[in-house]
């Protein structure tokens, strides 16, 4: 490499040089390499433990082999070990971690969250109250170091909406979103419209067949299209499928 005064060093018998301060957060991206308890080399984890988790490196050794090792902690301040920095990515929202894809459709199921602008949480963007029971499609998370999931919302409508703490909601099978209780007697009040086997548009039975006919609908669907459908049942107890609401009128009986 070259001559340099030995001035600009500092003499170091241990191959993982001297310890240097960092302070950044970082989110575990690989699931196959060790956590190290030492640089004897005894493993203390697994990566695979805290994969997807956004840690704090309070400070790293850029060791004498070339790589660089993080000095892992946990958010309840609990030391986590020595890894290789190549298997995390540095967070570019500090504790909030690093993007993930994710690509669900949910449903609100609080109405008393704040919907976050940023991970700063100074600034609320939205509240859940304005999209309780609403079906939103959340593109992708942060694990934040708090110990929190946060989704990225977005409308049907392309908007994003927000971050919100994924306790506030309730994955959906599909665009569909979560089930929902209902209960309530419904009149078939059109006879254009289909009664649906799925969610992928497979056609059960039409209207026709049930026009002024009076059903239970036991729970319906808050679809992510900005149409409810009902599950709806005969007196027989006898699924006959999903229909939309605007279909239909509460029944008096």
């Amino acid at each position: 490499m070259g001559y340099m005064n030995e001035n600009g060093t500092t003499i170091n018998n241990k191959p993982q040089g001297d310890y240097q301060s960092y302070g950044e957060y970082v989110t575990i991206s690989k699931d196959n390499y060790s956590i190290w308890q030492n640089f004897n080399w005894k493993k203390k984890h697994d990566s695979a433990d805290y994969y997807g988790q956004t840690l704090e490196a309070r400070g790293y050794y850029d060791h004498f082999n070339g790589s660089r090792f993080l000095s892992l902690y946990d958010n309840t301040g609990t030391w986590v070990g020595y890894i290789n920095e190549s298997g995390t990515n540095l967070s570019d929202t500090g504790k909030g971690g690093n993007y993930q894809s994710y690509n669900k459709f949910v449903t609100v199921s609080v109405d008393n969250y704040d919907i976050w602008q940023d991970f700063n949480f100074s600034r609320s963007r939205n509240h859940s109250s304005n999209y309780y029971g609403q079906t939103l499609e959340a593109r992708g998370y942060y694990n934040h170091f708090n110990g929190s999931r946060y989704l990225s919302l977005y409308d049907n409508g392309g908007t994003w909406v927000g971050y919100m703490n994924e306790n506030g909601t309730k994955i959906g099978n599909g665009e569909q979103g979560s089930y929902q209780g209902y209960g309530e007697k419904v009149l078939i009040n059109k006879d254009n419209y289909s009664i649906w086997q799925n969610f992928n548009w497979k056609k059960k039975h039409d209207s026709a067949d049930y026009y002024r006919q009076t059903l239970e609908a036991r729970g319906y669907y808050n679809h992510f299209n900005g149409s409810r459908f009902l599950s709806l049942y005969n007196d027989d107890g006898s699924w006959i499928g999903y229909i939309n609401e605007n279909a239909t009128e509460l029944s008096n009986d």
